[in-house]
């Protein structure tokens, strides 16, 4: 995407719904691949992953395609409109399958096979592609776990004319509770012309590392004394009898050992009190042994300090950023260029940042900060992939350095920044890319934090160490329950181990302002854009900004005010609350319901406790909290009311999609 353009890629739902239907018995949602401004990757495509194939097993039928039924269709394979066999155009002069461009054909749905996964295990799915023309291709695979949840993954576009090449992606660990899932293979710009040949289609079945990463919950690292540092480490245990310990550099200058807080399959997580490690950098190792041998192992680079960095912007151990030491919940939209009538329309609603897309100047800054607003300094094109880079002449990574040490050195003093935007929904291909340019402008700012938004919430962990706060976008409305909104929430935070500040961004657009709109695509309602944002907030947000103003004012038409004055009624009633969010973190909260429904969250104010339960289903809920502590007042301070029940609970009555905020007191 250029970034002058002010339009990014966005989730689509799957062009396969009609198969995906019936062979998934559900909406399938799917991101679009190939949009105008996405990079041109390179012909093969690997994601480094620490993975190791595992004895060949056939999880799919006739992967080549060359057994066909009486119709000629090749067994085991959907074969959409668009799709012919194409025997004898395949690698080596074997079978294949074709998709042609025709006029009026735009998209086609994918090619399916539903396949028997097995659930807590992680895959590689590979293809061969040929392309014609202006043809892409990429493969996926979609699933759904027990509970009705649906995810995908999926490759990058093989893009432009090629000649037989790999197109690969590893799945993140699939669900355990795995319920049905389907590979799909997918050609784009088929408007454009040409022609794509697909063959040897194959599953391998990846055996997972012990131990995948270790990481820590101080903000780049830095714990100062008084503090209690928290390290989680990513597992995949091989054997029940498996340990997990933790060495570490003692203040005394000898090496310790500590064995964990708390221990699952899938995560250990350990807690040392910063007085204890030696002062300095220093580095951390988490083993895994199985019968007293290590059989994996992951490090952690940790610095001991005596007080905390006075860096401008920061995080504490909660996700909370601070700003000159003053608690900031940043509340704001992006935008695409902050020219002077955007901003002043803007200020209508409370909002304290902005996402500009169009990269700022010293004018935009200046105006931003005259009118009371951070700005989040986008710089998620300057990569030499992409073609807004390409049109700049950027064709190095030395030229791209240099331009962020220009844009860097000439605004990282500015008032007005608050962070810098590192990409916009890039694949976990570019991890290691984002991990080296993160630590760039560690280097050259150390003052400003890092932000990455990204769609691909299930493979977060791939890119752990290349952002210092994470963002993902669940656009549901009018496509997926709402419930989107904290779902997404959750899952951001588990798979970054609750280690980094979370700036979800809820949906202010309808889908039918972009390419590939549909009949019944809408803005959401008031009520929708409240409940969105509150169920981000109840599962765990440190920051919210709302996708997207530009949208709004450029093609909202004779709905500009009726959706506009919906956002701003939304955004007055969080920043109302706001101080609420930057509370230390309240006990916990025991709830018959599960968080999937209702997620509920608690914040700790003298001696008051802080509530927030967000109704995230169309029916109503009847739900008790219990805490720790004797309360006896109960005051309603935003949405239902609620009331302590005779057994010292809180007593909660909420609408569909209702939200509670409550203050208790002994």
């Amino acid at each position: 995407m250029d970034g002058v353009d002010a339009t990014r890629p966005f989730s689509r739902l799957a062009c396969c719904l009609c198969a995906a239907l019936a062979l998934l018995g559900g909406c399938v949602k799917a991101r679009e691949r190939g949009d105008a401004g996405e990079a041109v990757h390179a012909p093969r495509t690997t994601v480094a992953d620490g993975t190791k194939p595992v004895p060949s097993v056939a999880f799919l039928r006739n992967g080549g395609f060359e057994e066909l039924d009486d119709a000629g269709v090749p067994l085991g394979w959907t074969l959409p409109d668009g799709f012919s066999p194409a025997p004898g155009l395949g690698r080596n002069g074997t079978a294949a399958i074709a998709c042609d461009s025709r006029p009026g054909l735009d998209s086609v749905r994918p090619v399916m096979q539903n396949v028997a996964l097995e659930g807590g295990r992680s895959y590689r799915l590979s293809f061969w592609a040929r392309l014609e023309g202006g043809l892409g291709a990429n493969i996926g695979l979609e699933w759904f776990d027990g509970d009705g949840h649906y995810s995908g993954t999926y490759s990058p576009n093989l893009k432009e004319a090629a000649d037989w090449t790999l197109v690969e992606v590893v799945t993140p660990k699939l669900p355990d509770n795995l319920a049905t899932c389907n590979v799909l293979l997918s050609a784009s710009y088929v408007a454009k012309g040409g022609r794509a040949f697909f063959d040897d289609v194959a599953i391998d079945k990846l055996e997972l590392p012990p131990i995948a990463g270790l990481f820590c919950d101080a903000y780049r690292g830095v714990v100062a004394d008084g503090e209690t540092l928290v390290l989680r480490a990513a597992l995949n245990l091989p054997k029940e009898t498996a340990s997990v310990v933790l060495r570490y550099p003692a203040a005394d200058g000898a090496e310790r050992a500590a064995a964990p807080v708390r221990l699952s399959p899938d995560i250990a997580e350990f807690a040392l009190d910063a007085s204890t490690l030696a002062p300095g950098a220093q580095t951390l190792v988490c083993s895994v042994l199985l019968d007293g041998v290590a059989v994996g192992e992951a490090a952690c680079r940790v610095e001991r300090v005596l007080e905390p960095p006075h860096w401008r912007v920061r995080f504490d151990h909660h996700g909370r950023t601070f700003v000159d030491g003053e608690p900031f919940f940043p509340l704001g939209m992006f935008m695409g260029v902050a020219s002077e009538e955007e901003i002043a329309a803007y200020r209508e609603a409370p909002f304290n940042c902005v996402m500009p897309y169009a990269e700022p100047d010293a004018e935009v800054l200046d105006r931003c900060a005259a009118a009371g607003l951070k700005v989040l300094f986008s710089l998620k094109d300057v990569y030499r992939h992409k073609p807004w880079a390409q049109k700049r002449g950027i064709a190095t990574e030395a030229d791209e350095e240099a331009y962020v040490a220009e844009r860097v050195e000439a605004f990282k003093n500015h008032p007005a920044l608050l962070a810098w935007y590192l990409d916009d929904e890039s694949g976990p291909e570019y991890a290691d890319i984002f991990r080296k340019r993160r630590a760039l402008f560690e280097r050259l700012d150390p003052d400003h934090p890092t932000w990455i938004v990204l769609y691909q919430v299930h493979q977060l962990d791939a890119y752990m160490g290349a952002f210092d706060c994470i963002g993902t976008d669940p656009y549901p409305v009018a496509r997926s329950p709402i419930s989107l909104a904290s779902d997404w929430t959750r899952r951001t935070r588990r798979n970054t181990f609750g280690v980094r500040p979370v700036w979800m961004v809820p949906q202010a657009f309808s889908w039918q302002w972009y390419r590939g709109g549909q009949p019944g695509d809408r803005m959401p309602t008031e009520k929708e854009m409240r409940s969105m944002a509150w169920q981000m907030v109840a599962s765990g947000a440190n920051g919210l900004l709302f996708y997207s103003f530009h949208n709004i004012r450029k093609d909202s038409g004779d709905d500009y005010e009726r959706n506009w004055s919906a956002v701003k009624t939304v955004a007055s009633e969080l920043a109302r609350f706001s101080a609420v969010f930057l509370l230390d973190p309240g006990p916990d909260a025991a709830c018959a319901v599960p968080a999937a429904k209702l997620p509920v969250r608690t914040w700790r104010g003298g001696d008051a406790i802080f509530v927030l339960a967000a109704n995230a289903t169309p029916e109503c809920i009847a739900a008790t909290i219990a805490l720790e502590g004797a309360r006896t007042s109960c005051e309603t301070l935003f949405g239902s009311s609620a009331a302590i029940a005779p057994d010292g609970r809180l007593a909660l009555d909420l609408p569909p999609w209702g939200v509670a905020l409550v203050r208790l007191a002994p």
